[in-house]
């Protein structure tokens, strides 16, 4: 099998388990669009929205560092998403007590606490990824998503209590996470005062990922702000169907990130060219979300939704298009996280975050949903732009081919010839 074939093998398991992680989301949000008040779908929209974010700072991308550096310490790592994640899941859990109704925020500490146990699942994903168990890692996925769907639906409807179904959840990760996540693995030696180091390196590949979570969630909260709970459901309803694509680039570029890292040992002609196709793949499938949304979204909306959701339908061609522009920006994201690049993410994100700010304000209020959906395409289209300039100007710290490396530096780590990606996190190695 060529190394293309092998490549495309793996993108095609990490995307099956990855469709099977969304897919539990998905029908959660159907099944309490169908069933329940637009309250209640509002509360569960923003409590994701307030948690993903901040629970993605924890994470630092630790993941995709182990899976991409096979010299990286993973019982460091261990250690470090631990402490991160869980004094994270903690403190939402206490904050959403003293600053938010007693409904979102029992809602909320729930969704912290079970993503928290998904973020470490989330790490051991990695390991397994370094000796190419992805059918490993999709079926854990898949049993998360769909596996912890059935959950929450069938224990609310014995109850009557969506919290009870979500308390339920937070048990069947728990579980998935130790049986078989965690199964046949003993607890790896490692230093804990070098996992606080690791947290002291790593910070702003978290903050990176936190950002480009609180800039696709800005049109969440202004529509919090200004029109209401049930507006929350209705835009998160529309913005799952419009990531559906996401499945496939994100697998894509999590199969990648090896590769990734390892083009750019060769050189910047390899490095880019790989990144140039994955680029073109991304973009080809946000066109197709667009065009199907164009054609059908209508229909789909009603199919999964409710009627006040379908009368939405033209403002999902325009959370289309902020798709493709958030899977382009996903595949910079990549390339420059196999770069080692701490930094230039964050400035990125920061920029078109303010971008994204300035369009909320001024289209929400007014124009609600599709303001938001209008907010949103142009947030992520300022994203696409600065990321990829900042890939760029990356890239030219990079030897246009290992041969214009002198031969006595080649094997040094500490220049920029030998192995970029070995600049981040050094203490974790």
């Amino acid at each position: 099998m060529s190394s293309t074939q092998r490549l495309a093998s793996q993108a095609a398991r990490a995307a099956g388990g990855a469709a099977g992680g969304a897919a539990g989301q998905a029908l959660i949000l159907v099944w309490l669009a169908k069933t329940s008040t637009g309250e209640i779908l509002g509360r569960y929209a923003l409590s994701l929205a307030v948690v993903t974010p901040v629970l993605l700072f924890a994470r630092m991308q630790l993941r995709y560092l182990l899976a991409a550096r096979p010299e990286a310490d993973w019982g460091v790592l261990l250690r470090a998403r631990l402490l991160a994640t869980g004094a994270t899941a903690a403190i939402l859990a206490l904050a959403a007590q003293v600053w938010l109704p007693s409904e979102t925020a029992a809602l909320l500490a729930l969704v912290g606490l079970s993503r928290a146990v998904e973020d470490v699942g989330d790490l051991l994903y990695g390991l397994r990824q370094r000796s190419h168990q992805w059918s490993r890692i999709a079926a854990s996925q898949i049993l998360r998503g769909l596996g912890g769907a059935a959950t929450v639906i069938a224990v609310s409807l014995l109850t009557g209590r969506f919290d009870t179904g979500l308390a339920a959840n937070l048990i069947w990760q728990l579980g998935l996470t130790l049986a078989l996540d965690a199964r046949g693995l003993r607890w790896p030696s490692g230093s804990w005062r070098a996992a606080v180091g690791t947290l002291g390196e790593c910070w702003t590949l978290g903050a990176a990922a936190a950002v480009v979570s609180l800039n696709g969630n800005l049109p969440r909260y202004a529509l919090e702000a200004s029109v209401g709970a049930a507006a929350v459901g209705h835009y998160a309803a529309l913005s799952q169907v419009a990531l559906l694509g996401n499945l496939p680039v994100q697998a894509m570029g999590v199969a990648a990130l090896a590769r990734l890292g390892a083009r750019a040992e060769q050189g910047r002609g390899p490095f880019l060219r790989l990144t140039a196709g994955l680029a073109a793949v991304s973009v080809a499938i946000g066109l197709a979300g667009v065009a199907a949304s164009w054609q059908f979204g209508a229909r789909l909306l009603a199919l999964l939704y409710s009627p006040e959701i379908e009368a939405l339908a033209a403002s999902l061609t325009w959370m289309m298009a902020g798709a493709l522009c958030t899977f382009l920006t996903a595949v910079f994201g990549y390339s420059l996280v196999a770069l080692g690049e701490r930094r230039a993410q964050l400035g990125a994100f920061g920029a078109s975050g303010l971008v994204g700010l300035a369009a909320c304000w001024a289209l929400i209020p007014e124009h609600g949903v599709p303001g938001a959906a209008a907010a949103n395409l142009l947030c992520w289209l300022a994203a696409a732009t600065f990321s990829g300039a900042a890939l760029w100007i990356r890239c030219k710290s990079l030897p246009v081919a290992i041969s214009d490396c002198p031969a006595e530096e080649a094997s040094s780590t500490l220049n920029g010839c030998s192995a970029p990606v070995r600049s981040s996190c050094s203490s974790a190695l």
